[in-house]
């Protein structure tokens, strides 16, 4: 889940333990944990790296998300 897990498992859910084995991963959970412990509303998403916009006629998950965003509709998240 976006390099703050050791990636050898799989179906980590949010109660395991962040056990980042790159640099990336271990600073990418320091800073949730920051977050965690300084503000009182937070979302954190744990997308894969993202480079650029998807496919026209297939866009991302993120890419849909991104649009309605932007288009300030209401979005459902589970």
């Amino acid at each position: 889940s976006c390099s703050v897990f050791d990636g050898h498992r799989g179906n980590y859910k949010e109660t395991d333990p962040q056990t980042a084995n790159s640099l990336i991963g271990k600073y990418k959970a320091g800073a949730e944990n920051w977050i965690k412990g300084h503000a009182t509303a937070y979302a954190i998403l744990r997308l894969s790296p993202l480079l650029g916009r998807s496919h026209p006629y297939r866009p991302s998950w993120f890419d849909e998300f991104r649009i309605q965003v932007g288009r300030k509709q209401r979005i459902e998240l589970h």
